[in-house]
C-alpha cells in the first residue's frame, strides 16, 4: 500500500512541436494529419468520392477547399456535412 505521506507528483503535458523544434499552429497541424490520412488511404478527394463517404457516414472532418468554381458543388457538401452534422473547415 502507498503511504499517506507520499508525494504524489503530476507530469506537465508537453507542447506539441513540429519536427524542426516550433510549436505548430493550425495548418501544420492539418498539414501532418492529411499526410498521415493519405498514407492509409483515408482521404476521400473529388466530389464523387466526398459525396459517397458522406453519404455512408464515413466522414469525421471536411475541409471544403475556398477555389471551388461551382456554387452547386459547394451549397451540396454544406447541406451534406449539416445534415449529417460533420464538422466543416472552411
Amino acid at each position: 500500500m502507498a503511504d499517506e505521506n507520499e508525494d504524489v507528483v503530476a507530469e506537465e503535458q508537453p507542447k506539441v512541436t513540429e519536427e524542426a523544434g516550433g510549436v505548430m499552429d493550425l495548418n501544420s497541424a492539418l498539414q501532418g494529419v492529411l499526410k498521415r490520412a493519405l498514407v492509409n488511404q483515408g482521404v476521400a478527394r473529388g466530389l464523387r468520392e466526398c459525396v459517397k463517404a458522406l453519404d455512408r457516414r464515413q466522414v469525421h472532418l471536411c475541409i471544403l477547399s475556398k477555389d471551388c468554381d461551382s456554387a452547386e458543388y459547394v451549397r451540396l457538401v454544406e447541406a451534406l456535412v449539416a445534415e449529417h452534422s460533420i464538422p466543416i473547415i472552411q
